[in-house]
């Protein structure tokens, strides 16, 4: 039996033949990478409910809702970061960008709200000299 380094035994047989002989302790890289990728789906859920929580305290606090706004999507924004580090999928690029596309826009939108009158002339002195 020759010990081959990544965790299998190589096994002479009779007559020449050779079979892989798995590990006999430990998970295998299909195993291990399943269980990271579950816990990187376990974080971006987190994520995304620390979110809803930290815009409702924000609100709760008589903050004004365009920071509980900026703040839930910044915990959204890390869910969605979270789920690219998984291998790629497109559905998960997409929603990430979608997330960051509305964040831009939610983040200049909210600097200049609609309603605020914009800025003008400064006023004349109404005596000329």
């Amino acid at each position: 039996m020759i010990a081959v380094g990544g965790g299998c035994a190589i096994v002479a047989a009779i007559g020449g033949a050779t079979a892989i002989d798995p590990p006999a302790a430990g998970i295998g890289a299909a195993e291990a990478t399943g269980a990271i990728a579950h816990l990187i789906d376990l974080a971006s859920l987190a994520c995304v409910a620390a979110g809803l929580v930290a815009g409702g305290l924000v609100l709760a606090t008589r903050g004004p809702a365009r920071l509980a706004l900026a703040v839930a999507l910044d915990f959204w924004l890390a869910a969605g970061l979270l789920r690219l580090s998984l291998p790629a999928s497109w559905q998960a690029m997409a929603a990430a960008a979608a997330i960051l596309g509305i964040r831009l826009l939610l983040r200049g939108a909210l600097r200049h709200p609609a309603d605020a009158p914009p800025p003008g002339p400064a006023p004349v002195s109404s005596a000329r000299r």
